[in-house]
């Protein structure tokens, strides 16, 4: 489990949340995301960096303790579901890519003429929301 506090690397940045006193965050790494892998039990600088943007996703209210407990776990599920990927509550280098961005990430592109899998997500998705 990982308990070791870390910092952010040199790498570029680029503004991809909203800078008003509501949100506490502001920038996050475009490229070479190097993030640790997170689970329930984990502690420390990275989980308080995890609940912040599960809060600015709005997926979870409780605490910025760094304490990646039930709560927690059940944020990543739900932000895990709503990006399309393994809703397993770990935080590995997919779900923080999906969590700094916002959106699905490594998903294939679909258009006119598409089939396969992905059209049938995208079908789905559109008829849940009335489409």
């Amino acid at each position: 489990m990982y308990t070791e506090e870390t910092s952010l690397n040199n790498e570029t940045m680029a503004l991809v949340a909203d800078t008003t006193s509501e949100s506490n965050l502001a920038f996050a790494q475009t490229t070479g995301l190097m993030k640790p892998t997170l689970q329930r039990g984990s502690t420390g600088q990275a989980v308080k960096e995890l609940q912040q943007l599960l809060f600015h996703w709005r997926y979870y209210f409780g605490l910025i303790d760094g304490i990646f407990g039930v709560e927690v776990e059940k944020a990543v599920k739900g932000y895990q579901h709503r990006v399309f990927l393994a809703e397993d509550a770990v935080v590995g280098s997919i779900t923080w890519q999906a969590l700094y961005s916002g959106a699905p990430v490594n998903m294939p592109i679909v258009m006119n003429g598409s089939s396969g899998n992905a059209v049938k997500i995208v079908q789905n998705v559109l008829k849940l929301n009335g489409y």
